[in-house]
C-alpha cells in the first residue's frame, strides 16, 4: 500500500449523505455496519490532484458484529441498481463502514479490500464510540492519499445556506438498584451569517441569548412531550433533557410530530432528542435518557431552570412536583383525558419556585390517592376521539409554553402564586365552548390542608453516603455519628411517606415503600438496591426526634 501523505484530496459530502451515514451508524452503535458512497471524482491533470463529491449514500440496516462487517455481492448489486436509477450521472465511489467499539482506522483487512478494488475509490471508517472519522482516497494506480472532509449543502441560492454540525455522545446515568439508564446527548451548532442572525432577531421579543443558558427537563415524550420539545427547540432554549422509559409504537406516530416511522421500536427519549437536534435552528444540547424518572432520584432534578412533566402517570407527576419543591425549581405539569360525558379535557398547573401549595394539595388528597396508579395515555382514548388528540394537545402546549417562556425570561414576578388552567374540547356545544378555558390562581395555602414546608425551614440537612450492599449496621452508625444525639437511639426509621411536600414517596417503579427500619443489623437490606441513588428522607429516632437526610446510595470507592 503506497501512501502519499503530501497530497491531500478534498472531499465534499452533501448533507443527504451525512444524514444517512449518521442514521445507520448510530442506529446500532455497538455493532459494525456499512454502505456505499455515491458521487463523482474530478482530476486536475496539470496539478495531478483530485477532488471528490459525495452526493448520496446507499445503505441497508444490515448489522455486522462488534468487530466486523462484510459487503456481500448481493448488497453491492442492489447498490448498483439503486444508483443507476436514482443517480444516473454519478457512480459508486467506494464504501464506508463503522468501528463499533474501536477508534476510526483502517485495519489490515480493510487495506486488502481497498487494494483489491479496481479503479479510483473513496473509503471512510466511522467510530461512534470515539466520535472520529478517517478517510482515504485510492487512485487507479493503487496510490493512497489522505483526505480533507468538507460539508456541503446543495441549495439553489447559496446565500440562504444555514449550515449545522451535529455531534452525539453515548453515556449512562446511574439509576436505582445499581442499574444504569441509557443516555444519548446530541449537540447541534447551526451557523448563520450576520445578516441571517439579524433577521432572526427581529422576529423575537427577547434577545436570543437570554434562553441559551437555560436548562429545561421534559419528563414524557408522548404527544404533548413532542410538542413541548419542538416549541422549546424553536424558541432558543440551549439545553433540553428528555426522560421517558417507553419505546415508540406505530400507534404513537399520528400523535408524535417530531419523529418518523423509523423511530418505531426505539426509545422515545433518545429518538425525540435526535429529532430535536436535527430540527434545531439555534445552538442546542439535547439529551435523551431511557428511564423511569423515579429511578434516577430527586437529586437528578437539581440544577434545572424549569421542569415540564407531560407524563401520563398521576403518581409520577406528584413525585416530580415534590422534588421541584425541595430544590425550588419552577414546575409545569400538563395532562389530558376523556370527560365522563365524552370529549377531551386537559389541565395545566404551574408551580413557581416558591409555590405555597403543591400538586397533591391542588388536586385534593382524596382524589389524588384514588388516582395514584392511573395512567392517562391518549393511546387509550376511543377511536372517534383520535383525530382530535394532536390539535387539543397543541392547545394545552400553547398554554404551557406561554408560561414556560415567561418564567425562563424572568417575567413572572410572583413566585408564590399557583396557576391552574382547565381546558375542554371546543365544538361540544355552546355552553362548553364558552367555558373551554378556566384559569384560577391560588396565592395562599388552602385552609383545610396543612403545608409541611415549615417543617424543614431552618433545620439542617445531613448528607450521608452509604453503599446499599453493605449491612444496615453501617448506616446506623453513620446516622449516630451525624446526629450526635445526647441519648443516641438504638434504631432509626426512614419515613418515605410521612410528609406530602418535602419528603418523597420513594417509588419502586410506581409502588411506594412506606418506611425502612435501620438498626444494628449485620445483614444488608435489598430494599436499598431498589431505591433511587439520591433522595431526601425524614429520619425518626426512638424518642421522636426527627432529622432530614439526603441519602446518597453509591458503591464504596475505598480501595480494598
Amino acid at each position: 500500500m503506497l501512501y502519499d501523505q503530501t497530497t491531500v484530496v478534498n472531499v465534499t459530502l452533501d448533507q443527504a449523505a451525512i444524514s444517512k451515514m449518521n442514521n445507520l451508524v448510530y442506529q446500532d452503535p455497538h455493532n459494525e455496519c456499512g454502505g456505499f458512497l455515491i458521487g463523482r471524482v474530478g482530476r486536475d491533470e496539470a496539478a495531478g490532484t483530485f477532488t471528490v463529491q459525495v452526493c448520496d449514500v446507499y445503505c441497508e440496516p444490515q448489522p455486522g458484529t462488534s468487530a466486523g462487517f462484510t459487503f456481500t455481492n448481493d448488497y453491492q448489486i442492489r447498490a448498483l441498481i439503486w444508483t443507476d436509477h436514482n443517480h444516473p450521472d454519478a457512480h459508486i465511489l467506494g464504501n464506508f463502514h463503522s468501528h463499533a467499539e474501536f477508534g476510526a482506522f483502517f485495519s489490515p483487512q480493510d487495506k486488502r479490500m481497498m487494494e483489491s478494488q479496481p479503479g479510483e475509490g473513496l473509503y471512510l471508517v466511522i467510530s461512534p464510540s470515539h466520535q472520529s472519522i478517517e478517510a482515504v482516497f485510492k487512485d487507479s494506480q493503487r496510490h493512497f492519499y489522505p483526505c480533507a472532509l468538507y460539508l456541503a449543502q446543495p441549495v439553489d441560492n447559496p446565500d440562504l445556506l444555514i449550515g449545522k454540525a451535529i455531534t452525539s455522545a453515548i453515556t449512562d446515568r446511574p439509576a436505582s438498584g445499581g442499574q444504569t439508564a441509557p443516555c444519548v446527548t446530541f449537540r447541534a451548532q447551526p451557523h448563520f451569517t450576520p445578516e441571517q442572525a439579524a433577521e432572526l432577531a427581529k422576529r423575537f421579543n427577547y434577545s436570543l441569548d437570554q434562553l441559551q443558558n437555560k436548562k429545561v427537563l421534559v419528563v414524557g415524550a408522548g404527544t404533548i412531550g413532542n410538542l413541548l420539545v419542538q416549541y422549546l427547540t424553536l424558541s432558543g432554549v440551549g439545553s433540553i433533557t428528555i426522560v421517558d422509559r417507553d419505546l415508540y409504537a406505530p400507534y404513537n406516530l399520528p400523535r408524535s410530530p417530531m419523529v418518523d416511522r423509523f423511530a418505531c421500536g426505539k426509545p422515545k427519549a433518545t429518538e425525540l432528542a435526535q429529532a430535536a437536534a436535527q430540527a434545531a435552528v439555534f445552538p442546542l444540547e439535547v439529551t435523551g435518557i431511557q428511564a423511569d424518572i423515579c429511578t434516577l432520584g430527586w437529586g437528578f432534578l437539581e440544577g434545572f431552570d424549569l421542569v415540564l412533566s407531560p407524563v401520563d402517570s398521576v403518581a409520577v407527576r406528584v413525585w416530580i412536583d415534590r422534588a421541584a419543591h425541595v430544590y425550588q425549581i419552577p414546575h409545569l405539569t400538563v395532562g389530558s383525558g376523556l370527560a365522563p360525558g365524552g370529549g377531551l379535557f386537559g389541565n395545566v398547573l404551574f408551580f413557581p419556585s416558591r409555590a405555597v401549595i403543591d400538586l397533591e394539595q391542588a388536586w385534593g388528597r382524596d382524589s389524588y390517592r384514588k388516582r395514584l396508579e392511573d395512567s392517562r395515555s391518549c393511546a387509550n382514548y376511543r377511536e372517534d376521539t383520535q383525530p382530535q388528540v394532536i390539535g387539543f394537545s397543541a392547545r394545552l402546549t400553547g398554554v404551557v409554553m406561554d408560561l414556560a417562556i415567561a418564567q425562563l425570561l424572568g417575567r413572572i414576578a410572583d413566585q408564590t402564586t399557583v396557576f391552574t388552567c382547565r381546558l375542554q374540547a371546543l365544538g361540544q356545544g355552546f355552553e362548553q365552548d364558552q367555558a373551554s378555558f378556566e384559569f384560577t390562581r391560588c396565592s395562599i395555602p388552602r385552609p383545610s390542608l396543612y403545608s409541611d414546608l415549615s417543617l424543614v425551614q431552618g433545620k439542617p440537612l445531613y448528607t450521608i453516603t452509604f453503599d446499599p450492599s453493605h449491612p444496615k449496621e453501617e448506616l446506623y452508625q453513620l446516622f449516630r455519628h451525624a446526629f450526635q444525639e445526647e441519648r443516641p437511639s438504638s434504631s432509626y426509621t426512614l419515613d418515605l411517606e410521612g410528609l406530602a411536600l418535602v419528603i418523597p414517596v420513594a417509588y419502586r417503579m410506581r409502588q411506594p415503600h412506606a418506611s425502612i427500619y435501620v438498626g444494628p443489623i449485620t445483614e444488608s437490606d435489598p430494599t436499598f438496591l431498589e431505591l433511587p441513588p439520591r433522595h431526601r428522607y425524614q429520619v425518626w429516632g426512638e424518642g421522636g426526634e426527627s432529622f432530614y437526610v439526603e441519602l446518597v446510595l453509591a458503591p464504596d470507592q475505598t480501595p480494598s
